[in-house]
């Protein structure tokens, strides 16, 4: 889940810009509304600090220092001897440890507000659900995929997949799970890792103001889950027939869809306008 803003960067500037919020629907199985609420007001944590006010300025600079070092490498000129290299190389590794850095500290007061409004109990509880059903739902996209191509069948719902029948592919999850929760956190990375945003939460002294316990499916808060799921597995479905259909696809080679767990380039994520 994530959030943004739309339009000219003297309306980001003065908050009128459109916001928006973007779902990844893949988190939502297993999801009780509780959590879910509690992820919410971290991503309005967001807009309430104006972490989205800026926008994609740091992107934009650092995609043209990247392509610059890019092209100095294609032309042969990427040597320790070259003081264009040594400036580039040096730029953006500055540049991507102090953005990062920041970055990694919006993370955390973000987190400051979920925690303030449900509880660090609900919040901690729903970080724990979107680590391992990240896993959990690449390794069912992976094989679901590769299953529909053997088969030569079309995809199943992509969000009511069985779960994961062997012991193997259950061990497989846990361990993957328990790396996620307790990899450090990178001067490279855009997020603290997840046991250093718990360690954090858990030194709070805060009582939550609403209730962050609710039960019950976070499907049932959307108006329409059957279709969005629906849409979403026909737009991977068209990605992973494209690939399959294709006369250069090797036939024993999966499609892009199933490296990654998700089809590239096609819609995974429902966004709706966000409102205060």
């Amino acid at each position: 889940m994530a959030v943004t803003e739309r339009g000219r960067i003297w309306q980001k500037m003065r908050g009128t810009a459109q916001r928006c919020l973007v779902v990844g629907l893949g988190m939502l199985p297993g999801m009780s509304v509780g959590q879910l609420q509690s992820i919410l007001a971290h991503e309005y944590g967001h807009f309430s600090n104006r972490d989205t006010a800026g926008g994609n300025l740091a992107h934009q600079v650092h995609a043209s220092v990247n392509t610059m070092a890019m092209n100095l490498g294609w032309s042969g000129q990427a040597r320790w001897f070259n003081p264009a290299w040594l400036f580039v190389n040096g730029f953006i590794r500055l540049f991507l440890r102090i953005t990062l850095g920041a970055s990694r500290l919006q993370e955390i007061m973000a987190d400051r507000h979920a925690a303030m409004a449900y509880g660090v109990g609900a919040f901690v509880s729903a970080l724990e659900h979107i680590v391992r059903q990240g896993v959990l739902f690449r390794m069912q996209v992976e094989g679901e995929i590769d299953d529909a191509r053997d088969g030569h069948r079309d995809l199943h719902n992509l969000y009511d997949l069985p779960a994961l029948q062997s012991d193997a592919q259950q061990q497989e999850l846990a361990d993957a799970t328990k790396e996620a929760m307790e990899r450090p956190t990178s001067p490279y990375s855009s997020h603290p890792a997840p046991r250093d945003r718990i360690a954090l939460l858990n030194t709070l002294q805060t009582s939550a103001s609403l209730n962050g316990d609710r039960a019950g499916p976070a499907w049932s808060l959307l108006a329409d889950p059957d279709g969005l799921q629906a849409e979403m597995s026909a737009a991977v479905q068209a990605v992973a027939l494209r690939s399959r259909r294709s006369p250069d696809h090797d036939a024993d080679q999966p499609p892009d869809a199933g490296q990654h767990g998700e089809a590239p380039g096609a819609p995974t994520r429902h966004e709706t306008e966000a409102t205060d």
